[in-house]
């Protein structure tokens, strides 16, 4: 069988796939069928007819956090999507350290005609199981598995380092067929740190800093789901013996030891200043960000970063953190999110040790708090954020913030709270421009060793994409389809698959428009927009007309207020942000400006 990521196609890195996949496919077989398997969810196990379908699958490769599987038919794919490739994920994730989520696709070599007609796996009578020959230390989580032909989520695919070297006593032993058994590789021990994922506050994570020394960089993000456990199984058989060859190459310790909980900083080692691509839209914020690494609390403190999703602020906080611990190892340094840190508050308060939560959060030398904003509506973690601030920044402790929006625009969080974070030095990231958007892809595409024409990437970059992570779900989508097709990299085949985000056409939307879509929407007439009324219905939705002529057009505030019976600009000045500001407080404003939002687009077509 051709795996579709041969080395030929991503190098080294597919090699190191195969080392991993061979010995977390080690580490199943020998467990016991009747006990647990360790850090999964309570019942889960691997059955002897589950290590039958094991055997017939094979690996693909790795791309950008995905993993791609082929299976002999039809049958054996929906088993590894039904339940099977809920415990591959978990047990690639720990291995690995990211999130990985899983492609099964159906090996084009093999002959199948149905699900019906698909034999399962032939099996001998069961040999004793044997228990790992490693301690598991991690707690997995259950990670989304989809199939190669249905995978649409692109935009958080991840991208995870990977290690090994291909085993050579292995190959020599196993006489299944291809399609049954995967590559025989070893694995060299490489401690991995888990990325610390955006949604989940949970589980278990390894200390990121054995000698303070930055690895190798990598672009990744989270995501994950559950999948439920029931599936088709095979005939009641029992499985032939598992090669020992495999056993005895059974992955050493997946991780560093585990240091107590206020020692760790929960960095992910693959976010570092290194290859953090710079550019117009970062440059300030990447100096600041530095500057505050190599001098804590020196110059900007606190030192607030805001700006769109996908931008590079967690990515920013992380470096921040590796540079000043390469400087400084014996620094205490954290990085958190205001979920994380709200659930630990709440843990504490609940086991009456909040004592104990304000002495370790009161300790580190740097704190790095992610996505500030969600402290709205939890004013009894604002009062507790409040105080933790004040006694580091009054024992000169760095503070770095991120948020979605500047401190003066988080009107839902306390005044004293927004003035404090303006103390400092307060700065946003812009979006990136062309160039720098190439160069975030071609490092993207040298990072997962595949050769992607240049005119590719600039095609791809010129895309109408929101954040740098839906350009790199964009590239990973077109490496993750030559992979399973065998195809190169073509211009071709990105339009093709990329046709989602490829810009549409583009419209002209006007003020004329805006004003009557609007006057619509609130049952009004374009007159009232521009005529002398002040009722309140009127003035509101006048507001909401400037505003988007403000969105949705390049006028400026003198020319919107001018095409609304002559106002003063800074009467569409205050408009757009009594709107926007609006817009955060209440749903019901939210809500009505996307309708109306989207009925002028499909007005201007």
């Amino acid at each position: 069988m051709d795996l579709g990521g041969s080395p030929h196609q991503f190098g080294q890195a597919s090699e190191d796939f195969f080392n991993t996949w061979n010995n977390v496919v080690a580490q199943l077989m020998a467990m016991n069928p009747r006990e647990d398997i360790p850090g999964q969810a309570p019942g889960t196990r691997i059955t002897p007819q589950d290590k039958a379908w094991l055997k017939q699958a094979a690996p693909v490769g790795l791309i950008g956090g995905v993993a791609v599987i082929s299976t002999p038919n039809r049958t054996a794919k929906s088993v590894f999507e039904r339940k099977l490739g809920d415990i591959i994920s978990a047990e690639l994730t720990a291995a690995i350290g990211e999130p990985i989520k899983l492609a099964i696709s159906i090996n084009s070599a093999a002959t199948e005609t149905d699900d019906s007609s698909a034999e399962p796996p032939r099996t001998e009578p069961p040999r004793a199981e044997t228990p790992p020959t490693q301690p598991r230390t991690t707690q997995s989580r259950p990670t989304e598995t989809r199939s190669a032909e249905s995978y649409h989520d692109f935009s958080q695919l991840n991208t995870g380092p990977k290690t090994g070297t291909p085993s050579e006593n292995v190959a020599q032993q196993n006489t299944q067929p291809s399609h049954e058994m995967p590559r025989p590789t070893s694995y060299e021990d490489d401690p991995y740190v888990l990325q610390y994922p955006d949604s989940s506050p949970q589980g278990e994570r390894p200390s990121t800093y054995p000698d303070a020394t930055p690895t190798e960089p990598a672009y990744s993000n989270s995501g994950d789901a559950h999948v439920g456990n029931s599936y088709d199984t095979p005939a009641e058989t029992a499985p032939q013996p598992w090669n020992e060859g495999y056993i005895n190459n059974a992955r050493p310790q997946r991780r560093q030891e585990q240091k107590p909980d206020s020692e760790r900083s929960w960095l992910n080692e693959n976010y570092t200043f290194d290859n953090l691509v710079a550019g117009e839209g970062n440059r300030v914020v990447r100096a600041a960000a530095i500057a505050v690494a190599e001098n804590p609390a020196q110059a900007y403190n606190p030192l607030f970063i805001w700006g769109g999703s996908g931008l590079g602020k967690t990515h920013i906080l992380h470096a921040i953190g590796h540079r000043a611990l390469e400087l400084r190892p014996n620094l205490r340094v954290r990085y958190v999110s205001i979920e994380e840190y709200t659930n630990e508050w709440i843990n504490s308060i609940r086991n009456n040790r909040g004592e104990d939560f304000k002495r370790k959060y009161r300790s580190f030398d740097i704190l790095l708090v992610d996505d500030i904003q969600f402290l709205a509506g939890k004013p009894e973690t604002q009062i507790e954020f409040f105080h933790n601030f004040n006694a580091l920044h009054g024992a000169q402790k760095q503070i770095v913030l991120c948020s979605d929006r500047s401190p003066k625009e988080l009107t839902e969080l306390e005044p004293r709270l927004r003035t404090r974070f303006q103390w400092g030095f307060t700065q946003d990231i812009q979006k990136p421009d062309l160039e720098t958007r190439i160069a975030i892809l071609r490092l993207k595409a040298e990072r997962e060793n595949a050769q992607v024409p240049s005119e590719v990437l600039s095609f791809i970059a010129e895309q109408k994409a929101e954040s740098v992570r839906e350009l790199e779900g964009a590239l990973n989508k077109v490496l993750i389809v030559s992979s399973i097709q065998h195809t190169p990299v073509t211009l071709e085949m990105a339009r093709d698959q990329l046709q989602d985000l490829v810009a549409p056409e583009v419209v002209e939307i006007t003020a004329p428009t805006i004003m009557s879509v609007t006057a619509e929407y609130f049952n009004l007439t374009t007159a009232d927009l521009t005529g002398p009324g002040k009722a309140r219905p009127i003035a509101h939705a006048r507001q909401v007309a400037m505003y988007l002529c403000r969105e949705l057009t390049d006028l400026s505030l003198p020319k919107v207020g001018n095409k609304f019976g002559g106002r003063d600009h800074t009467t569409a000045m205050y408009a757009e942000r009594k709107i926007r500001k609006e817009m955060s407080e209440k749903r019901s404003t939210n809500e009505a400006i996307q309708e109306i939002t989207a009925r002028i687009k499909d007005q201007a077509r």
